[in-house]
């Protein structure tokens, strides 16, 4: 079967085929209930008629869009348009909310609101890194929690105030947008280093590689680099590679049967206590414990 050929399924929902809910307004969710769903990873997927934001709170997105894949550590905002092929994979520890709306409503919300300058924005697959100011003066995480808690309501005007919040996050995603046209070239250059250095993590982040290295193959100093990465992620270099080992860890801790030692010599620690160390400074709980408690809870 040809690239051309292979069938990607419509879905209406996130982790759900279309249904016979066409008219239902808006669909919210959590990160972890689609993790706990489809083991943190979603099929392609073409979302045929409906929007889809996630809002991504604690751990790390990857989404694939057409032939591009963006690796974007928390907090961070996905934005799907409707009929856009994408597939999106969440880290064992991600956290935040998704929401779908059918394009028929968002058009509707629009046209109410003479919103003709929210259509760029809503018209291109996108993932915006932020930072924790960034959240607080859009207001995200309020206006997705309300929707949310509008979604189980049997409360009068529950549409009007859902319609508002979405409005509002909307408004959110043209600023994101609009700032990120305003800079131009140099956050496209930005987006470009960034997106290779993770790429790089990726190859090499079992190999306990420091950060000397992924500075020279970027052709960067250590400056350069840690500069690059405050402006992409809000992070240092060190912190995004260790994010990712973090990450390894917690799937591989949740997802096999392997010893914390195993775990930890094939992520490249020599020192079966020293990862335990280093697992537990970025969890708050060392791999065994780690693991017990989450398996409790799943």
């Amino acid at each position: 079967m040809t690239g051309s050929d292979t069938f990607i399924p419509g879905c209406a929902l996130y982790g759900e085929l279309e249904s016979d809910t066409a008219l239902a307004r808006l669909r919210v969710g959590t990160i972890s209930a689609h993790c706990d769903l489809h083991n943190c990873a979603m099929q392609e997927t073409a979302a045929r008629g409906w929007l889809r934001l996630a809002l991504v709170l604690g751990g790390e997105v990857t989404a694939c869009f057409d032939a591009a894949a963006l690796v974007c550590p928390a907090p961070a905002l996905v934005v799907v348009p409707p009929d856009t092929h994408h597939r999106l994979a969440f880290s064992a520890d991600a956290s935040g909310s998704t929401l779908s709306v059918p394009a028929w409503a968002i058009d509707a919300l629009l046209d109410g609101l003479g919103g003709d300058g929210l259509r760029p924005a809503l018209a291109r697959a996108a993932v915006y890194p932020l930072v924790d100011a960034t959240l607080a003066a859009h207001g995200l995480p309020a206006h997705f929690a309300a929707i949310t808690q509008e979604s189980v309501w049997a409360a009068p005007a529950r549409d009007a105030a859902s319609s508002a919040h979405l409005g509002l996050i909307l408004a959110g995603v043209a600023r994101l947008h609009a700032a990120r046209e305003r800079s131009g070239p140099a956050r496209g250059h930005d987006d470009a280093l960034f997106l290779r250095f993770r790429q790089l993590i990726e190859a090499h982040y079992r190999s306990q590689a420091g950060v000397a290295f992924y500075a020279a193959r970027l052709g960067l100093t250590r400056s350069q680099l840690t500069a690059l990465c405050r402006r992409a992620a809000g992070q240092p270099p060190l912190a995004v590679i260790h994010a990712r080992l973090v990450a390894e860890a917690k799937h591989r801790l949740l997802f096999s049967a392997a010893s914390v030692a195993a775990i930890g010599h094939a992520l490249g620690f020599r020192d079966p206590a020293y990862f335990s160390r280093f697992f537990a400074r970025a969890t708050g709980a060392a791999p065994a414990r780690w693991r017990r408690l989450h398996a409790a809870r799943g």
